[in-house]
C-alpha cells in the first residue's frame, strides 16, 4: 500500500536520497603532508571511544514450524550473541556519546526491539539512557548510557579538508570497530532544501559504520557517518551539528500521503516539532511516534475529505452502483487512474484443500491478499469466528509460509495466539474483527480482518513491521468500505449462520428471515423479497447452494447496502435460478447501461419466456411483473433458469411458472 512516502528524510535506515547539490561547508586549505595511517596510539584511543549499538535478540518465539530450526548451520559467533549489533557510537566526553538518529530509531516503536545498548570491545553492554541532543533531518543523536562513563573520547573538529586522507571507523557486521582509510573526495547537498552539504568520501563501510566517525589524519571527528552509497560514504559535517538548538529533539520531515484505492496524493506535507531534552530514550520515541500517529490520522482524514469524486458519492461512482455483483469472491472498488472513474476489480483466484470439505481460496489485489476459509467439517463453528489461531493455522496450513535459517528455508506451520483483537463495523453495517499476531524473530506483524459468511469466513490479510502497525490499522479498516462482500453457501450452513448473534451479520441481514425443513421447503424474506420454495420444482437437499449478493446503493438511499441478486442451485446437475434486481439507470450513464435497461424493459431475448439450449443445458428468462410504463421504473426484476440437459419448452415454461409463484419482488 502507498500510505506514508517519504519524500525526503537526509537517512532513512540507511539510505538517503540524493537531490541536485546545494551550499557546501567552508573548508580550510590543505596542507602539503600526507598521512597515510593514524599513529597506534591514536588507533588506541580510537578503538576504546567506538562501541557498537547492539539489540537484545527476541528471546520469545511464538511460532510453530514443521520441523527444528536448523541453528547449527549458523556460524557459532552469530549464533551464540545474544544481541543484533546494528550500528556505531563513539564517545565525544567521559559521559556523551553520538550516533545517527536513524540507528536509535527515535521515531519508531518497534515490538521487538524495545531497548538499545552499546557494547564495547570486552563485551560488556550498557542501556542507552538520555538523550541530550537529536536531529532527524540531520540524522544525529547525542546521548548517554545508564552505568558507564568515559576514559577516553574523541575530539571533534569543524573544519575540513579537500582531497586529504580520512578514515572510518565503525563495527563490521558485529565483528569488532575496523579502521578503514580513504579520501575526502566531495560533498553533495542534502536533497530536501540543500541547507547544507554531506562529506562525501572513499573510506569503505558498511551498515553497521552508520553512527560512527569519519576522522581526520590527525585523528579528530570531521563528520558522522550516516550512509554508503555506490562505494562512497556519506557523513553529516561536525559543523553541521554544533550548529543544531542544544538540548532539543528536532523532527523535520516532508511527507506524502495517500490511499491504495485512489490515485490522488496530498500535496508535500512538513512534520515538524520538537520536544526539550534531557529525556529518556523509551519516552522520547514514544512522544515521537505519538505526536507522528496523531498527524498521520488528521492528515489522511484531510486527503478523504479533499476527494470531490470519492466513492459512492458523485458520477464517477454511478458504474459501480449499478453494476449488478455476480462475483462469490471478494473484491475490491477501486478508481482507475486513466479513467478516473470507480470500478470493481475482477481478481483471479486460487484454491487450496484443508481437508474435510474444508478449502482455502486466495486472490490479490491493489497490494492486499484477499482470503476465503471454507469451514473443514471437522473444525467447529464456534472455534473458527471466536478463536482467530483456528482460522490462521488453516490459512498457514494451505500456503507456504517458510522463515530462512542458515539458509534454509523452514516451513511455518503456525503463529500461535494474536497478541491483540478488536472489532470493526464499516459504513455498509458490516461486522469484522482484526487480529493482530507478532513475529518476533523479524518484528513482522500479521493483521487478519475477518467477517462471517454462511460457510466459514472472508478476510484481508496484510504483512507490516511494527512500526507501521497502527498505520496499516487505520488503512485496512478504510480499505474494508471499498470491499465487495458475497454470501453465499449450503441451505445447512446458512441456518446457523442467521442464528449467529446479531453483532456478527451485516446490518443489511437484520429484517431477514430463514425457514429450511430438508427436502420439503425453502422460505427466505427480506425487506422487497419474499422466497418460497418447495420440492415440486426444487430438491431442496442439504447440500444444495442459496447465494445472496448485495449491491451498493445510492447515498440518498435508506440502506447503503442492499440484497441485488439471489441465485439457488441444486447441489446435483446443472438445475438453478437467478433473480436480479436491476436499478434504472441514470440519463447521464453511458449507453451500455441504457440499452441494457431497454432490452430488460421490453423483454428482449432472453427474456421472452421462450426456452433454448446454452452449453449442455436448457434456459428460459422472463421480466417479473413489469410496471405498465417499465422504461420509467426505478426498479425491474428478472428471472433466469437453467436445467440440465435438453428440456421441452413446456417443461420449462411449466418450471418457469412454478417459480414464478415461489418468488415474489415487492414494490
Amino acid at each position: 500500500m502507498s500510505l506514508l512516502r517519504i519524500l525526503a528524510l537526509g537517512v532513512v535506515l540507511g539510505s538517503v536520497v540524493w537531490a541536485a547539490p546545494g551550499s557546501q561547508t567552508k573548508t580550510s586549505k590543505p596542507s602539503g603532508e600526507v598521512i597515510t595511517e593514524l599513529s597506534p596510539a591514536m588507533n588506541r584511543r580510537l578503538r576504546a571511544s567506538c562501541f557498537e549499538v547492539v539489540i537484545p535478540k527476541p528471546v520469545k518465539d511464538s511460532l510453530t514450524y514443521e520441523k527444528e530450526l536448523p541453528w547449527d548451520q549458523v556460524p557459532f559467533h552469530i549464533r551464540n550473541d545474544k544481541y543484533f549489533s546494528i550500528g556505531t557510537a563513539f564517545a565525544v566526553s567521559s559521559t556523551d556519546l553520538i550516533t545517527a538518529f536513524h540507528v536509535l530509531d527515535l521515531s519508531l516503536e518497534l515490538l521487538s526491539f524495545p531497548k538499545y545498548f552499546i557494547r564495547d570491545a570486552d563485551q560488556n553492554v550498557y542501556e542507552v539512557d538520555r538523550v541530550m541532543l537529536a536531529h532527524e533531518h540531520r540524522d544525529v543523536v547525542r546521548f548517554t548510557v545508564k552505568g558507564r562513563t568515559f576514559d577516553q573520547w574523541l575530539d571533534l573538529e569543524p573544519a575540513f579538508e579537500m582531497n586529504r586522507p580520512v578514515f572510518s571507523a565503525g563495527n563490521a557486521y558485529g565483528e569488532g570497530v575496523v579502521v578503514r582509510r580513504g579520501e575526502l573526495i566531495g560533498t553533495l547537498a542534502e536533497p530536501m532544501d540543500g541547507a547544507w552539504s554531506w562529506l562525501k568520501s572513499s573510506a569503505d563501510v558498511n551498515a553497521g559504520n552508520s553512527g560512527g566517525p569519519l576522522l581526520n589524519s590527525a585523528g579528530r571527528v570531521i563528520g558522522i557517518v550516516v550512509q554508503r552509497r555506490d562505494n562512497m560514504s556519506y557523513s553529516l559535517p561536525v559543523a553541521e551539528m554544533q550548529k543544531l538548538k542544544p538540548a532539543t529533539a528536532t523532527y523535520y520531515n516532508k511527507i506524502t500521503y495517500g490511499f491504495n484505492l485512489f490515485p490522488e496524493k496530498s500535496k508535500p506535507l512538513v512534520s515538524a516539532f520538537e520536544f526539550p531534552l534531557p529525556m529518556d530514550y523509551r519516552q522520547l520515541r514514544k512522544a515521537a511516534f505519538d505526536k507522528r500517529q496523531s498527524t498521520y490520522d488528521t492528515d489522511m482524514k484531510a486527503l478523504f475529505a479533499e476527494q470531490k469524486e470519492l466513492f459512492p458519492t458523485g458520477p464517477s461512482s454511478l458504474d459501480v452502483i449499478y453494476d449488478t455483483p455476480t462475483s462469490t469472491f471478494l473484491e475490491l472498488v477501486f478508481k482507475n487512474e486513466n479513467s478516473n472513474r470507480w470500478g470493481i476489480t475482477d481478481v483471479k483466484t486460487g484454491g487450496f484443500e484443508l481437508g474435510d470439505n474444508g478449502r482455502l481460496v486466495t486472490a490479490n489485489a491493489s497490494g492486499l491478499l484477499l482470503l476465503g476459509i471454507r469451514r473443514p467439517n471437522t473444525v467447529p463453528l464456534e472455534d473458527l469466528l471466536n478463536k482467530p489461531k483456528v482460522a490462521m493455522d488453516l490459512v498457514f496450513k494451505a500456503l507456504n509460509v517458510p522463515r530462512e535459517v542458515g539458509g534454509e528455508r523452514v516451513r511455518i506451520t503456525s503463529l500461535g495466539e494474536p497478541i491483540r483483537s478488536q472489532t470493526h463495523k464499516d459504513r455498509f453495517g458490516r461486522p469484522w474483527r482484526l487480529d493482530i499476531w507478532h513475529m518476533e524473530y523479524s518484528d513482522k506483524v500479521v493483521l487478519f480482518c475477518t467477517t462471517p459468511v454462511p460457510y466459514g469466513l472472508m478476510g484481508v490479510l496484510q504483512e507490516t513491521t511494527s512500526s507501521k502497525l497502527e498505520t496499516w490499522i487505520w488503512d485496512l479498516t478504510k480499505s474494508l468500505d471499498y470491499l465487495y462482500v458475497p454470501y453465499a453457501g449450503q441451505l445447512k450452513e446458512w441456518g446457523p449462520y442467521l442464528k449467529l448473534p446479531a453483532d456478527r451479520r451485516p446490518d443489511a441481514f437484520k429484517d431477514m428471515t430463514f425457514a429450511y425443513e430438508e427436502g420439503k421447503s425453502l422460505r427466505m424474506h427480506s425487506p422487497w423479497l419474499d422466497l418460497n420454495l418447495d420440492s415440486r420444482t426444487y430438491a431442496l437437499t442439504p447440500n444444495d447452494h442459496l447465494g445472496l449478493f448485495m449491491g451498493f446503493e445510492k447515498p440518498s438511499e435508506a440502506s447503503p447496502w442492499a440484497l441485488r441478486r439471489v441465485s439457488y442451485g441444486e447441489d446435483e446437475g446443472d438445475n438453478y435460478f437467478v433473480l436480479i434486481r436491476h436499478l434504472k439507470p441514470e440519463a447521464s450513464m453511458e449507453e451500455h447501461f441504457q440499452k441494457s435497461w431497454r432490452e430488460i424493459a421490453q423483454k428482449r431475448h432472453p427474456y421472452t419466456r421462450t426456452s433454448f439450449a446454452n452449453d449442455g443445458r436448457t434456459d428460459i428468462a422472463t421480466v417479473l411483473d413489469a410496471p405498465t410504463a417499465p422504461l420509467n421504473a426505478p426498479h425491474l426484476y428478472t428471472l433466469y433458469l437453467g436445467r440440465t440437459g435438453t428440456v421441452s419448452d413446456n417443461e420449462m415454461k411449466r418450471f418457469l411458472a412454478q417459480t414464478m409463484q415461489s418468488v415474489k419482488p415487492r414494490p
